[in-house]
């Protein structure tokens, strides 16, 4: 990830600290045992599962003992809570907010210490070095003439040596002027691929065995890779052999809307806190489409990539878990176009929330399996809950919501409301602190509290829903802006004078 030196483990405590006294002021806002309930059932339940990372020998019988102690005393709150219902004391309302506080106080006290860990303890990265690997970099590309053109160039001037560089795209069957684009923006490095139409993942296996680096990385049509990327990668898989794949790191390229910089800010808040807290335990659950990289051999032993889910960049990287290997994340940058529109935006995100049921369904023996450790006891049931709890919890907060207004509870509501505002404010200007990035994008923290949040949460519940009534779903995907290359332009024009006014004006050819 991006980082910025040891000043950031400052930063993050100093940000933890103004966290702490927020939810001291939520004690004063909400009922005191609701409080306590929330926070001893949320903290324990975190206390459980992070215990054996922090422990040296996770497997010794003191650590076993401390964590059944845990969970018994988990039961103490719950049962308080149980008692409390018989006796109606607490409300519908209270009920909800119950829930949703314990798993607001469970979620943190899991990601924030790992995001800590991984701040205080990782080293910067490094360049590969000699002797380097060969890359294959594969493009999987169907309709995308407006794009192509300038990842293809991005692709060429990347600084990683050219013998041991080769970049294959694979036009899957496009019916527009994708390969005629590919062409044009081509040299005789590039080769390109023209097979029928079959699928993302079918490009990709076709550029697998047309490819032949010790490293696979598979970037979108619609990406932009930064100069030093390569080198970057290489040199995560040339330190530790046991990494099987890396996931890239991804920025929006076209912020100049609303939609497009809330899901910057919502890119970087998943980078750089809970990406992070995955790295920690070298279990990064997703290594995207956009910008991933795989070793080969890895790659291959799994079978290259399936088309039984609608995501085959995370069902491949679930796979490489199972299979032993590790997966890390990169700070090495990637600039990718990000729909901008609602409509768009709804399309692309049906087709990620449903391929996670999907391959949450395909991979659900990873549940029974504790040998695959933290994929086992972190991971997939992350993943399980917010893909499966989180949207209902969100639709009864908003009924809950609606209850307290109509009995009059303004001030109630507008309290939490400002709480939760600030609690996500204080998130996003630490990862955007941590990233090194526009912290005016901050200013869009509210969005993730009323509004965009519960967007995404509804598209959840439906994918859920479609997953489980329907066996045969259909890819969607958003329509290009066409920006990519117009943006790829403008940059390179004032590189351009950039290098012009270093050298006292005089223009370089």
């Amino acid at each position: 990830m991006v980082g910025r030196s040891l000043t950031d483990e400052q930063e993050f405590i100093g940000i933890t600290a103004l966290l702490v006294v927020l939810f001291s002021v939520l004690y004063h806002i909400i009922s005191t045992d609701i409080f306590l309930i929330t926070a001893v059932v949320g903290v324990g339940a975190a206390l459980v599962g992070l215990l054996p990372f922090f422990v040296t020998n996770a497997e010794t019988t003191a650590t076993r003992a401390a964590s059944l102690a845990l969970v018994v005393l988990l039961f103490v709150p719950l049962g308080y809570t149980a008692l409390q219902l018989e006796w109606g004391v607490l409300s519908p309302v209270s009920l909800v907010l119950l829930g949703g506080l314990a798993f607001i106080f469970f979620y943190y006290s899991v990601f924030l210490p790992l995001a800590f860990y991984h701040v205080s303890r990782c080293e910067p990265e490094a360049d590969a070095e000699a002797p380097y690997p060969t890359i294959s970099v594969i493009v999987p590309a169907y309709n995308e003439e407006d794009c192509i053109g300038a990842s293809i160039r991005a692709l060429r001037e990347t600084d990683y040596p050219a013998e041991k560089r080769e970049i294959v795209i694979v036009d899957d069957g496009s019916t527009d002027g994708t390969y005629q684009e590919a062409q044009a923006a081509s040299d005789e490095s590039i080769t390109i691929l023209q097979k029928p139409n079959g699928g993302k993942y079918t490009a990709l296996n076709h550029g697998l065995c047309h490819s032949t680096g010790d490293i696979v990385v598979t970037v979108d049509a619609d990406s932009l890779l930064e100069r030093d990327t390569l080198r970057t990668v290489a040199g995560t898989f040339q330190r530790d052999e046991d990494v099987g794949a890396i996931a890239g790191n991804l920025t929006v390229v076209n912020q100049n809307s609303l939609l497009t910089k809330v899901q910057e800010l919502e890119y970087i808040v998943g980078i750089q806190l809970f990406r992070r807290a995955y790295d920690a335990v070298s279990t990064v659950i997703v290594v995207p489409g956009a910008f991933g990289a795989y070793r080969r051999e890895t790659l291959e032993a799994i079978g290259g990539f399936t088309g039984e889910t609608l995501t085959e960049d995370r069902d491949a990287t679930v796979e490489i878990l199972k299979s032993g290997s590790v997966t890390k994340a990169s700070e090495a940058l990637c600039h990718t176009e990000a729909p901008d529109t609602l409509r768009d935006l709804y399309k692309q995100r049906l087709r990620w929330y449903r391929g996670t049921v999907q391959t949450l369904l395909k991979h659900r023996d990873v549940f029974s399996r504790p040998s695959l450790g933290y994929t086992h006891s972190l991971a997939f049931p992350m993943e399980a809950f917010t893909v499966a709890i989180v949207p209902i919890v969100s639709i009864a907060v908003l009924i809950s919501v609606a209850v307290e207004l109509l009995t009059g509870s303004f001030i109630r509501v507008a309290s939490l409301f400002a709480f939760f505002t600030l609690l996500q404010t204080l998130l996003s200007v630490l990862a955007l602190r941590l990233g090194d990035d526009d912290l005016e994008l901050a200013v869009y923290s509210p969005l993730f509290v009323l509004g965009y949040r519960q967007f995404l949460d509804g598209v959840m519940l439906k994918s859920v829903i479609d997953v489980f009534i329907s066996p045969d779903l259909e890819w969607t995907s958003p329509d290009r802006t066409g920006e990519l290359g117009a943006i790829q332009r403008e940059e390179q024009g004032q590189s351009t004078q950039r290098r012009v006014e270093a050298d006292g004006g005089r223009r370089i050819e």
